[in-house]
């Protein structure tokens, strides 16, 4: 992944912020993000039909 997540970075994530970054990982079913505001993310849920894949382009809500 693309460095540390940043106290400054972290801070700007909200609850319900809808937000787009990139798949680094997925590793028994979790995705790891790297979120494009600077933020590591992990998915333990997706709401799509299709699969993801390491370097797709995602969106990501915060709850």
């Amino acid at each position: 992944m693309e460095g540390n997540t940043s106290k400054e970075n972290l801070k700007s994530c909200r609850v319900q912020g809808k937000y787009a970054g990139t798949v680094e990982d997925i590793h028994k079913g979790t995705v790891f993000v790297r979120l494009e505001l600077g933020v590591n993310a992990i998915a333990h849920s997706c709401y799509d039909s299709r699969t993801v894949g390491k370097k797709d382009k995602v969106s990501f809500v915060v709850t």
